[in-house]
């Protein structure tokens, strides 16, 4: 017996899957296709091309680990399955917001604090944290001696800036988001007294969970 040819009433297709892992969206969710978990399905007489793809859950898919079935369906009807994991992962930073002031008077009357927010695209606490500042003057377009009088003090997410602080001095400060799956968000947040005019957020930079912060 030299062994039997594949029948199609009888042979079934063959089902092949792989574990996936995709990043998260704005939703916190990432959307998956059933041909994205298929590691290679064949069948005895179809071509693969005519092979149907259809997974048991439905698209998008939560932040964490989530186990589906494919099932792989040739012309005939027949059916196997097999199962895979979809790991979805947050990779997206908090966004900072300094929350300064758009316009005031020349300097304030009395001490005036500022408190730094973040958000994020996944459920979960963000920390956030002032973690630098600096007080100078700017003499054209040179920085000059760090100004006398204005002070600043730093408390968590916020600072407060002293009454002193007037044109032409300038106040800067970092703000340092973390959110729950170690992704970590800086931006330089500034207060120029120029007049009537200030000047406030700066670009921000981005660092995903385990690169380390350089200033």
């Amino acid at each position: 017996v030299w062994g039997r040819a594949p029948s199609p009433a009888t042979d079934g297709p063959t089902a092949r899957c792989r574990d996936i892992t995709r990043n998260a969206l704005d939703d916190c969710k990432a959307p998956v296709r059933a041909v994205d978990v298929n590691d290679g399905s064949s069948d005895h007489t179809d071509l693969a091309s005519d092979l149907t793809l259809a997974l048991n859950d439905t698209s998008p898919f939560s932040l964490g680990d989530t186990t589906v079935k494919l099932f792989v369906t040739n012309k005939a009807g027949r059916q196997a399955s097999c199962n895979a994991r979809i790991r979805v992962v947050d990779i997206t930073a908090p966004v900072i917001n300094c929350n300064s002031p758009g316009s005031s008077a020349v300097s304030f009357a009395t001490e005036t604090t500022f408190r730094a927010t973040a958000s994020d695209n996944c459920p979960g606490s963000v920390s956030v944290n002032v973690v630098g500042e600096n007080c100078f003057r700017v003499v054209g377009s040179t920085r000059a001696y760090k100004s006398p009088k204005c002070t600043v003090t730093l408390s968590g997410p916020s600072i407060t800036v002293s009454p002193e602080c007037k044109a032409p001095d300038h106040v800067e400060w970092e703000v340092e988001a973390k959110d729950a799956a170690g992704n970590v968000q800086t931006k330089t947040c500034a207060l120029v007294f120029e007049g009537s005019r200030r000047k406030l957020d700066s670009p921000s930079r981005h660092y995903l969970r385990g690169d380390s912060y350089r200033g």
